[in-house]
């Protein structure tokens, strides 16, 4: 990977993790493990259960992304 191209994923994962911090409902927590090579990241809800959610996984930041957007349609039918 190129320069240039390390430094926009790097920079769409920096956004993504800003905009986790600032938008994820009261309670919800994404957890990213990070080894050699390989980054996910995993969805708890408030009662500490870990969520499935659908992603197509293809990089970190799009997975955090996904794991946010179904936090707070989750939540969003809870309230309603």
């Amino acid at each position: 990977m190129d320069a240039l191209k390390r430094r926009l994923e790097d920079a769409k994962l920096g956004a993504a993790i800003d905009n986790a911090c600032g938008s994820l409902p009261e309670g919800w927590q994404i957890l990213v493990s990070l080894e050699a090579d390989c980054g996910d990241a995993s969805l708890v809800n408030p009662d500490g259960d870990e969520v499935e959610f659908a992603s197509n996984r293809e990089s970190l930041a799009e997975t955090i992304r996904d794991a946010i957007e179904h936090a707070k349609n989750h939540h969003a039918a809870a309230v309603a």
